[in-house]
């Protein structure tokens, strides 16, 4: 999961922030476009940037820096210079179309290609700009995820752009050996986090669950009894030989499970992680990140604002009905979420400032909880410190929404308009892109 810290910038531009990390890593900065920096333990940074280019390359070109880290941060700050206005950078871009019209072994010569234009790359920085070694290490472990994030989302960006379901295309079981061939991972690598956080993320649901799968269609011919969490966990600890990538992998797994407020399975094999997971910098923050959890779980903090409304009993019919008349003569913006689906956390965020930006106009903003559990759903509310008004619906009524309204994913958002009329809906209608269009209804 991903620490996201939001700080206000004053009239003269400057801002503030501060957080704690147990290892050196790098952390991106968000203005208007973002970029990169490198951060130790008990760092004091500096950074000036021209903040009113929305383009990279030229923000890169005015930043300065002072206090700790000065040299690898300044190298670090060229590379992305470089990196973002390299041929390179632009062809990452416009990989949709070569994952949609490429099969699989023409891809991996494609692939292969790709490594060698990193590797000079690399090659390149290094000539024309003597980094330190630290962002020697920054910058290939960096270049070296391209690769690997290629590699990972070409079968799904296959399928979408072919209209292909898996059942009726997939790569062989092989084509995802290069994840492993990575390894071994070392500590000091930990410098490109946003890129070892990736690869630790591809490797979780492209090799260890892959062979997961195998072995529970084994236990399922076999008319084994199948505890799922337990076959993620041990599936883990058998498919990762590295000790490294497997204290990094479990720990993905355990804090995407904690992150969305699902304390049982650490509970459960809380023992096996304090056994395999040796590294200060992982097991740290993970056993805080489980005793935040465990708090909002189990005394959950409501902000105070928020509205919550129990329809236990009551039909989709009725429920609909409800959020029409209490919000009589206001636009309505309705967000179907999960506790468990990462990217309706991801939007949390941007829905916050969204209802900020229509505080005291004719807008409403009601939230619909599906197929969670309500425990996760409360803690998920105090963990957003989310106003607005709040239903949670159990399986049978979260299955009867679907239906009703053609919800085939989530977040999945919906428009209502002053006299109860749908206006759009759709997973589309994201919050940071939905303003213009509210303020528009409001007229």
């Amino acid at each position: 999961y991903q620490l996201e810290i939001n700080t206000k910038i004053d009239h003269q531009g400057n801002f503030k922030a501060s957080f704690k990390t147990h290892t050196t890593t790098d952390v991106w900065i968000n203005y208007e476009t973002n970029f990169l920096i490198v951060i130790h333990p008990g760092d004091n940074i500096y950074v000036e940037f021209d903040g009113k280019s929305q383009d990279r390359s030229t923000i890169l070109k005015t930043i300065k820096f002072n206090g700790d880290s000065l040299k690898t941060n300044e190298d670090v700050a060229k590379f992305q210079e470089l990196y973002y206005s390299d041929q390179l950078y632009a062809n990452s871009k416009t990989n949709d179309n070569t994952a949609k019209e490429y099969e699989v072994n023409k891809y991996i010569s494609y692939l292969d290609t790709l490594q060698q234009k990193t590797n000079e790359f690399y090659k390149f920085f290094v000539s024309k700009n003597k980094p330190n070694n630290e962002t020697k290490i920054w910058a290939k472990t960096y270049l070296d995820q391209i690769y690997y994030d290629a590699l990972s989302f070409y079968p799904d960006k296959h399928r979408a752009s072919n209209n292909l379901k898996r059942s009726e295309w997939d790569v062989p079981a092989s084509y995802y050996t290069p994840l492993i061939k990575r390894n071994p991972v070392n500590k000091s690598m930990s410098i490109s986090g946003a890129s070892l956080a990736s690869y630790t993320n591809r490797f979780l649901h492209e090799y260890a669950f892959r062979n997961m799968a195998v072995d529970w269609r084994k236990m399922i011919n076999q008319k084994k009894k199948v505890n799922i969490d337990s076959l993620k966990v041990h599936s883990i600890i058998k498919y990762t030989p590295d000790n490294l990538t497997r204290e990094m992998v479990l720990t993905e797994l355990f804090s995407q499970h904690l992150y969305a407020n699902q304390i049982k399975i650490f509970e459960a094999y809380k023992e096996i992680a304090v056994k395999n997971i040796k590294e200060p910098f992982l097991i740290k923050p993970l056993l805080e990140l489980y005793e935040e959890a465990k708090k909002r779980v189990y005394n959950p903090e409501i902000e105070s604002s928020a509205f919550l409304k129990s329809v236990n009993d009551s039909s989709i019919g009725k429920i609909v009905d409800s959020i029409k008349l209490q919000n009589k003569g206001n636009i309505i913006y309705v967000d179907y979420w999960a506790t468990w689906c990462s990217p309706c956390r991801d939007e949390m965020p941007n829905s916050k400032k969204l209802m900020k930006s229509f505080e005291g106009k004719d807008v409403s903003f009601v939230y619909v909880c599906l197929d969670s559990k309500e425990s996760a759903w409360k803690a998920s509310l105090d963990q957003f410190k989310l106003g607005g008004q709040h239903y949670f619906l159990n399986k049978e009524q979260s299955n009867d929404m679907r239906e009703a309204y053609e919800i085939q994913g989530i977040p999945y958002y919906i428009i209502i308009g002053k006299n109860g009329e749908i206006i759009e809906k759709g997973s589309h209608l994201r919050p940071n892109l939905v303003k213009e269009q509210i303020e528009r209804l409001l007229k």
